[in-house]
């Protein structure tokens, strides 16, 4: 990935994590290991599945 694809991730990745991080329960956000658990759920519940299918999408074309 060049420099310029890592920014705009990185730009997008906080503009996602501040969005997931407002919609998160406080009670998820008392321990690293609540953290963890709470964004590797997220991730695949929310994250994952609009990835793969913009993947699948591009693949067919």
């Amino acid at each position: 990935m060049n420099t310029k694809d890592k920014q705009e991730l990185e730009q997008h990745l906080v503009a996602i994590s501040k969005i997931l991080y407002r919609n998160t329960a406080s009670e998820k956000l008392d321990s690293f290991k609540s953290i963890e658990l709470t964004v590797r759920e997220t991730i695949l519940e929310q994250v994952a599945p609009s990835i793969g299918e913009f993947f699948l999408t591009q693949a067919v074309k």
